[in-house]
């Protein structure tokens, strides 16, 4: 009994992990179509119009959660944000 649990768990937890996978696939793909750097104005306007919601703590959110995936990045000296989505992936050795 307790052998079909942990099957079950970890079956479960596979389809939770590949389903979040194609979220942040999706996501990636959807930030991708974005101009190479943004204001700040303009990437929460695109953020607000990614979400459909005109929520102010919602937008900042996925504002966060995108930078969190490394999806985009604010550059101090320019002060504009970066999307790292149009750079060339690094190979590994």
């Amino acid at each position: 009994m307790e052998d079909q649990m942990y099957m079950a768990l970890s079956k479960n937890r596979c389809k939770a992990w590949e389903k979040m996978r194609q979220r942040h696939i999706k996501l990636k793909a959807h930030v991708s179509t974005w101009p190479e750097t943004m204001t700040t104005k303009e990437i929460r306007q695109r953020v607000i119009e990614m979400v459909q919601l005109p929520e102010d703590p919602l937008a900042k959110t996925m504002l966060k959660r995108i930078t969190r995936l490394g999806l985009v990045s604010f550059d101090q000296h320019t002060r504009l944000w970066l999307n790292l989505c149009h750079l060339p992936r690094i190979q590994d050795p």
